[in-house]
């Protein structure tokens, strides 16, 4: 189950991945430097029936312990927009910061209401795509999304309304960046550049070869749809088959032969379904990369010699890059045409050091290409994140979904504690994960002090953003964007637990994600049974008054102290 769809399919008959407790792996065994390590006990296997009651328990199975497993992670790349979503303006939005106090209850109340009445003409928003780092969104109609989107992000739209979260800061315009290489130099980067352009020719077409098994996209009234290939109708076949046999087996009295079967074709369908993403992945990201303005692959300021296209948003790109003035060192390139907004994050990000968090260069570059100006800056390159394993696996055992929890916090307490700058746009998209299996948290566009009112809806990722920013007078429950952040480290992990967003419908719209955020009161269906320190790191962070919910440190200690005991 996903976050978001990918990308719609042409049928409705879609088997979805239906991955238990022992298929993922891919964050099982996790850096030996973290603190944390794996002495919480979880169940042996999720059940697959849901669990309806808000305090349902675990399965009164013996628990096991978590093994830990070396796995391989991909390279491709994580998040995949459609390039022609339309722009509009985006109006600024001030929160109201001098009305006095009412009860977040009343407030979930009265919500719904004014909610449906503003249905009309929201320009105010719009749907992001989010790669590894993401770029600015601007603003797009509800009726101009695509099928593509994942989550929706609405930021403000304009530069000179940024303010850094590190207070008395004056950033000076960025200079037009030219390098100056050797003839060598010039050599070797158009030597090099012909071998990239040769190796994505061919890449390009292998995966064009692999469509009549595997699949196809189609375009229709401005939508993308994934038609299956003849790989997915074979398997279902199969499905078919081994379930009818089972079945005739039951009535025969012995059917444990015909179980077996069923058990080991089950493996084979998860293991398809994974593989399946990951080319809906590819054929995506190449459809981006041939319709990119970089699309030749250029030298960038005769320095940055363009390999591969890792994500794109609305206003910019990231691009696998080889630097040619750092040694020739591979590395990722975020290129926004926002030059204003994308200098001052990088200013932003600079400044942050800590072993969860990924790094960036110290200097962000203006960069001319065909007329077209781009703040750009390099980035350390991390292979996958969060947002593509969920999407892979379906879902996390309890043991890898807490660690991966354990070093989300670590950073969230160095960034609210040390840097009183609260991140404000956690999602599984911005969580990213390096070989060594190490949490490396990215993309502080929206970075902002951590006393500072929440924004209302108008700034953010909307199924991200606490229910108080969907509240008539959301200025009442004094939330600020430090508690922001810990609804959101809630939803993550729902997420990483469930596979599915834990209040809004994945495939629902905008409006309706507003209308259940909104009547959000505390309670909440939980997919799969839970631990009870999961229970209550879950109840805490989606606490509707935001007061109550925990900090980042209080929720690193309680998880220190449960691994000490």
């Amino acid at each position: 189950m996903y976050d978001d769809e990918l990308l719609d399919d042409a049928d409705d008959d879609l088997f979805r991945s239906t991955s238990v407790q022992p298929c993922f792996t891919a964050v099982t065994a996790m850096d030996q430097d973290c603190e944390y390590s794996s002495s919480m006990e979880v169940s042996p296997e999720f059940v697959r029936s849901e669990v309806t009651a808000p305090t349902c328990h675990r399965d009164a199975a013996t628990p096991t312990r978590l093994v830990p497993k070396t796995v391989e992670f991909s390279s491709i790349a994580e998040e995949y927009p459609l390039s022609f979503t339309s722009k509009t303006s985006v109006a600024s939005v001030r929160s109201n910061s001098t009305v006095n106090y009412r009860s977040c209850a009343v407030e979930a109340s009265a919500a719904a209401a004014q909610i449906t009445n503003s249905r009309a003409g929201d320009s105010s928003i719009t749907g992001r795509i989010t790669p590894v780092m993401n770029p600015i969104q601007e603003g797009a109609h509800e009726e101009d999304m695509t099928v593509l989107i994942r989550s929706n992000s609405i930021e403000r739209d304009s530069d000179e309304d940024r303010k850094s979260p590190f207070k008395n800061t004056v950033l000076q315009p960025p200079k037009l960046y030219q390098y100056k290489p050797t003839k060598t130099e010039e050599d070797e980067m158009e030597i090099l550049r012909w071998d990239i352009q040769g190796n994505t020719f061919k890449k390009y077409f292998a995966l064009q070869q692999r469509e009549p098994q595997w699949g196809t996209l189609d375009v229709r009234d401005n939508r993308i749809f994934f038609h299956p290939g003849k790989r997915r109708e074979a398997i279902m076949i199969e499905k078919k088959f081994h379930d009818s046999t089972y079945r005739e087996g039951i009535a025969e009295g012995d059917a444990s032969w015909y179980k077996t079967r069923r058990e080991q074709f089950a493996e084979v369908h998860r293991e398809f379904t994974r593989e399946e993403t990951r080319y809906k992945q590819q054929l995506m990201l190449t459809r981006l990369e041939k319709n990119s303005t970089f699309s030749k692959l250029p030298i960038l300021a005769n320095r940055f010699l363009l390999v591969r296209l890792l994500g794109k948003g609305g206003n910019g790109e990231v691009w696998n890059v080889i630097d040619f003035a750092d040694n020739q060192r591979s590395c990722a390139l975020k290129l926004s045409t926002s030059v204003k907004h994308a200098h001052q994050e990088h200013f932003t990000h600079s400044r942050l050091k800590h072993p969860h968090i990924v790094g960036v260069g110290d200097t962000a570059y203006l960069i001319e290409y065909r007329q077209q100006f781009y703040t750009a800056f390099t980035v350390d390159s991390v292979e996958t994140d969060l947002q593509q394993l969920i999407e892979i696996y379906g879902h996390f055992d309890e043991g890898s979904a807490v660690k991966v929890l354990f070093q989300l916090l670590k950073s969230l307490s160095y960034l609210h504690k040390e840097m009183e700058i609260a991140h404000y746009d956690l999602k599984p998209s911005n969580i990213l994960i390096s070989k060594d299996e190490c949490i490396k948290l990215t993309d502080f566009d929206l970075a902002r002090d951590v006393s500072e009112p929440i924004a209302s809806s108008s700034i953010g990722t909307l199924r991200y953003l606490p229910p108080e920013c969907y509240r008539p007078n959301f200025g009442d429950c004094q939330g600020t964007a430090e508690k922001a952040d810990i609804w959101m480290v809630g939803i993550v992990y729902c997420i990483m637990l469930w596979g599915k967003h834990p209040i809004c419908n994945d495939k629902g719209s905008q409006q309706e994600a507003k209308e259940s955020l909104a009547r959000y009161n505390g309670q909440l269906t939980y997919f799969r049974p839970v631990s009870d320190i999961s229970r209550w790191v879950i109840q805490g962070c989606l606490h509707p008054d935001p007061r109550c919910r925990p900090t980042a440190s209080q929720l690193l200690q309680a998880l220190q102290t449960i691994q000490q005991s």
